[in-house]
Order: C-alpha cells, then structure tokens, then sequence
C-alpha cells in the first residue's frame, strides 16, 4: 500500500507526505539431507539405546524450509518551495521500520533425539531499524559569464538517528 500528497500552502510553498507499507511472507529450500548424512545418523539416547531419525522422521532424506514474514513501514513528510531570491528548498521529516519473522519447518535437531521438533521459530528474531532523519536542502540554478550551461548549486543537510533493535527471545519450538 502506498500513499502520496501534496498540499499548497502558499503560492511558492506545497506541504508533501508519502508513504508505504508492506508485507511479504516467502519461504524457501535449503539444500536437501539426503538419508545417512550426519543430521540423520543414529544417535545414541541418555538410557542407551539407539535413535534413528532415518526410520522416525524422514526415511527418504529432507529439505528444511527456511522462511519468514517481512513488515515495511515508512513515512516521510516535509515542506518545500522556492524563495524570492530564486532559491528552492526541502525540508523534510521521515521514518522507516522493518521487522523479519523467521522460521524453519521440515528440518530436525539431531542432538534433541526423538524429541526434537521438526518446526521451529529460531528465537523470532526481530529487526528493526528506524531511521527519523531531517533533510534541509536548498538550490539555485544560474549560468555563470565563464560558463556555456546552466549549473545548480545545492547545498543542503542530512541528519539521520538510526536505530536498531534486536530483542532477546527465547527460541519457539513447534511440536510435530
């Protein structure tokens, strides 16, 4: 979904604001574990006895599936216009987060034995990063006696705050 205005306020100045927001969910193969590779080895149990993920879990071998859900937020609102002297100017306000959801279905933890979940959550680690910059730019084109075609002159400043997160979870098991 995206959104984009733009407001006059005077004759030479116009309020603007855009934004967007977004979700994606996608999943992908890892490479597939073909039967007697180390992940599908027997394993032998606290008790002494022999686990075979082989005869349990995935005969023919598996493809863990690797996946998530990504958010995107961003907003960005400001001012522009031109002043008497010719100058034109920009200044601006924006914000932007995004989030990632990961899981991991089809795949198994060897070392948990016939316990171990075949999904799992990896901690659902999310990732954020916000950034609330304010941009002030200005520009004027001339052509200078000395030379053939107009140039601009743009001076301007970018301040940016960035932020990121990365909060510590525990990790989710899914059952079978």
């Amino acid at each position: 979904m995206v959104a984009n205005v733009g407001l006059p306020i005077s004759a030479t100045v116009e309020f603007y604001g855009f934004g967007n927001y977004s979700m994606k969910d996608q999943t992908s193969g890892f490479f597939y574990r073909r039967p007697g590779v180390s992940q599908l080895l027997p394993l032998r149990l606290a008790d002494g006895s022999i686990y075979d993920p082989r005869a349990a879990l995935y005969p023919a071998g598996f493809t863990p599936q690797f996946g998530g859900e990504v958010t995107d937020t961003a907003v960005v609102g400001g001012l522009r216009g031109e002043r008497d002297s010719g100058f034109t100017f920009d200044l601006s306000v924006g914000y932007g987060n995004d989030r990632i959801d990961y899981r991991i279905a089809n795949t198994l933890n060897p070392s948990l034995g016939p316990d171990s979940p075949t999904r799992f959550r990896p901690g659902s680690p999310i990732r954020s990063a916000r950034l609330p910059a304010l941009i002030r730019s200005t520009s004027k084109s001339r052509r200078p006696r000395w030379m053939p075609i107009r140039a601009t002159i743009s001076p301007g400043l970018n301040a940016g705050f960035p932020v990121s997160k990365l909060p510590v979870r525990s990790a989710r098991l899914a059952t079978r």
